[in-house]
């Protein structure tokens, strides 16, 4: 037995009081999911046949929430179920996410930021996981990143291992110092800000936005060129205290 649905708008209201949206259309198949599924992992996937019922349950509890992301290229990525996707295409306001794995053919479907289709087809082990403290962590080559904070829908991960610190050189000029290496500051734009590695004819470089690293090309053709010890935490003691 069909259990009966009332039109409010363009949500559509169930029997046990939970709300719909219109997912997807199909041929005569509409389905429908439940309008908070934005904040919750617990939703129902429903076929409504016809104009007056609800022909059969498709999925119970599926998760399909997602989160909007920055990449490296800045570019406005899909995270979902712990992998990245990039924006495809849009045809008629439905926008496919493919996976940004390379001969991965995962792909997902989103309508007015919200995902409507998933093709969960991945050949890859995912790239978020759950780490001793029970805190998701992103897993980017090699390196694992903890989440730093939310703004907007776009999440900040940090490396759970290296800090970048900034201290004055003896020259006065702001340098940065990160996994033993010394960066000058060589060119600094609207927010982002390139540093250079200190040592002469090294091509290592990093770009940082507010303080966090967001680009990086890190093969130094060097050892360490970091200074004492005893220096160091001077110069880092005397930025602080000059900054405050």
């Amino acid at each position: 037995m069909c259990s009966k649905v009332s039109k409010v708008t363009n949500y559509f209201l169930w029997a046990p009081g939970d709300v719909y949206s219109r997912s997807e259309a199909i041929h005569s198949q509409v389905f429908y999911f439940q309008q908070k599924a934005a904040i919750s992992c617990s939703i129902t996937i429903i076929r409504r046949f016809g104009a007056t019922g609800i022909s059969n349950i498709l999925k119970r509890n599926w998760c399909v929430t997602g989160t909007f992301v920055i990449g490296t290229k800045r570019k406005e990525q899909l995270l979902f179920k712990g992998n990245k996707f990039y924006r495809r295409g849009e045809v008629g306001g439905k926008v496919r996410w493919c996976c940004t794995r390379r001969w991965c053919n995962a792909v997902c479907y989103t309508l007015d930021n919200e995902i409507i289709k998933v093709k969960d087809t991945h050949t890859h082990v995912r790239e978020i996981i759950i780490g001793i403290k029970g805190n998701e962590q992103l897993v980017y080559k090699g390196n694992k990143y903890y989440n730093r904070g939310e703004i907007s829908g776009k999440i900040r991960w940090c490396c759970t291992r290296s800090r970048s610190v900034f201290f004055k050189a003896s020259n006065g000029r702001t340098q940065m110092m990160y996994k033993n290496m010394k960066f000058y500051q060589q060119l600094e734009g609207k927010d982002r800000i390139r540093w250079r590695c200190t040592k002469r004819g090294c091509r290592a470089f990093y770009y940082t936005i507010n303080e966090e690293i967001v680009r990086s090309q890190e093969i130094h053709n060097h050892n360490n060129n970091n200074t004492t010890k005893y220096i160091f935490d001077y110069s880092v003691r005397s930025f602080v205290k000059t900054t405050k």
